[in-house]
């Protein structure tokens, strides 16, 4: 919701070709029941400013096509870079900026699309960290075999998928271990402790 919201404020003021400090973004997360609904709100800077946010209901279209635009970064980066996302005001969070991931809320969002499952061979490339850590301790191994990632203990063999943050954890396979994108590439340690907790 963060990065989402950063791009929407960034959106807002290329929009009403305002200055950027003129309009501030926020988000809270709220849970009914079993929904999570994700607000995103944007504001003038200044008590006295110059309404600039109540201009845009009018033009929430525009503003998430904008959006969009801003999160299909030119530059093709990772996450985040100062082509989309990164600004001088944002440094505090620039660590948890992830363009891929306001792109997944944004298209659940509108369209009630789901991220796509992560393709086998980007899910290879993205355990070559764990697999460097295995090596440390031989706790266990992952190999790949059969188009699959197998994680192998002394105790149990599971089969190991990396996938998109945006899906619910709980309707997923539990005989398999799955580890989210976001968190792999922004906390491997964790990972690689979900892991040894599931294989022993």
């Amino acid at each position: 919701a963060l990065s989402l919201s950063e791009a929407v404020v960034l959106a807002a003021t290329q929009l009403l070709d305002v200055d950027f400090n003129d309009l501030k973004s926020g988000y809270r997360i709220r849970q009914s029941n079993e929904k999570v609904f994700v607000d995103i709100y944007l504001f003038d800077s200044l008590s006295s400013g110059a309404g600039y946010s109540s201009l845009l209901p009018d033009k929430i279209d525009e503003l998430f096509e904008l959006t969009r635009k801003i999160l299909h970064c030119h530059n093709h980066c990772e996450t985040a870079c100062h082509d989309c996302l990164e600004h001088y005001w944002n440094q505090k969070v620039q660590g948890k900026l992830d363009r891929h991931l306001a792109l997944q809320l944004l298209d659940w969002m509108q369209d009630k699309k789901l991220a796509k499952e992560i393709d086998f061979n980007r899910q290879v490339m993205m355990i070559k960290g764990l697999r460097e850590l295995c090596l440390i301790d031989n706790i266990f191994d992952i190999c790949v075999e059969d188009n699959k990632i197998m994680v192998v203990s002394k105790r149990s063999k599971k089969e190991l998928v990396i996938y998109p943050a945006m899906w619910n954890e709980c309707t997923l396979d539990n005989s398999k271990i799955y580890i989210s994108d976001k968190l792999i590439s922004k906390e491997l340690p964790s990972s690689y402790y979900k892991i040894k907790t599931a294989v022993n």
